[in-house]
């Protein structure tokens, strides 16, 4: 076989995992920019607070993204650079990842289907513990 990069992307607030988007082939500036502006930009409320990595695209990709946050009523800012700390959705993907190699999905159908089916299994609890345990909520 041939392999193939199938990049994952998701949000993850304090009661569920949102926005997820999965796609054939690498993840450049323009896809990126589409998915923000699709799929999470209208699942967010206004006043949401999107936290991003540093490393996540570049600085003209990261003001365009900001500009659509911004006029949704989001705030965009950036997680501590190369924190050694775990932050929420570290915890989170630990648990999607150790899901979807149980499952061995192997092509791009399968591995959507086994994502959305592992997304379902977040309850709001345990997503609101995951930001109480990296001190992102006080109670």
């Amino acid at each position: 076989g041939s392999w193939g990069t199938q990049p994952f992307i998701a949000g993850f607030t304090a009661d569920a995992t949102i926005a997820s988007w999965a796609i054939q082939g690498a993840m450049d500036g323009p896809g990126l920019a589409a998915y923000v502006e699709k799929v999470p930009v209208p699942e967010l409320e206004p006043g949401t607070i999107r936290y991003r990595r540093h490393s996540e695209h570049s600085r003209h990709a990261q003001e365009r993204q900001s500009r659509r946050s911004h006029a949704h009523g989001c705030q965009f800012p950036f997680l501590p650079p190369k924190s050694p700390d775990p932050n929420p959705t570290e915890m989170a993907f630990s648990k999607l990842k150790a899901h979807l190699c149980r499952i061995g999905a192997r092509t791009f159908t399968d591995m959507s289907d086994a994502l959305a089916e592992i997304c379902e299994l977040y309850s709001p609890q345990e997503c609101w513990n995951y930001f109480k345990a990296t001190g992102y909520v006080s109670s």
